[in-house]
């Protein structure tokens, strides 16, 4: 009997996925620089005003089909209230704050309803798919099968990443990947790559009669 276990780990960059917010639209206006975000990455908002009143700023979100706004703890702030410099106050809001979904960010000023800027903010989970695959013999053996023969014969292994999506993809720097292979003989490979120079790897081996496989 044989068991193939083959493990892959991730090293995220900070490339948020790619959608951008509304024009400017009230005397208090707040810009995202993405309206979608993948977990392991940051959004970088600014608020800015026309209004000479508005010197200090809170920020809220609530999440959609919710009622109640919580106020966001950006870093140095007298109880969440952060001041304008020349009309301006920027930030950064770490997407794993948030449970995957939809939210509301609102940019608040002097407490009043009506100096508010809003923008929508949706949170994704960063989900890749590791496939193994085997042949033996010009066969393909798949989840739950065996392949039985009296000879030796030649095993291919194929390890290989599904992103799934191109925007997906964009967010890793660097994919790193484990195979280990436990029969009569016991092999191990490992590689770090980029995803655009990732290539599937291949391990050939003689093995005698019965074998599965699992992926994990």
């Amino acid at each position: 009997m044989l068991v193939v276990i083959l493990s892959v780990f991730i090293l995220l960059s900070c490339l948020p996925d790619v959608s951008p917010s509304g024009p400017k639209d009230s005397p208090l206006n707040l810009v995202l620089d993405h309206n979608q975000a993948y977990h392991y990455t940051t959004i970088e908002g600014t608020v800015t005003t026309t209004d000479p009143e508005i010197d200090s700023i809170q920020v809220w979100s609530k999440r959609d089909g919710d009622d109640n706004w919580d106020v966001i703890d950006l870093g140095k702030g007298k109880d969440n209230w952060y001041e304008l410099v020349d009309k301006t106050f920027s930030f950064m809001i770490n997407a794993n704050d948030f449970p995957v979904g939809t939210y509301l960010l609102r940019a608040q000023g002097i407490g009043n309803s009506a100096k508010s800027s809003e923008k929508q903010l949706e949170v994704l989970e960063v989900e890749i798919t590791p496939i193994l695959e085997l042949n033996v013999d010009g066969q393909d053996v798949e989840n739950g099968s065996h392949y039985c023969t009296n000879k030796t014969v030649d095993a291919t292994y194929t390890v290989d990443i599904d992103f799934h999506n191109d925007k997906l993809k964009a967010l890793f720097s660097e994919i790193k990947w484990k195979f280990d292979y436990t029969g009569n003989k016991t092999i191990s490979r490992e590689a770090t790559d980029t995803p655009d120079t990732f290539e599937s790897s291949r391990d050939v081996s003689d093995i005698p009669t019965e074998r599965t496989k699992n992926g994990s």
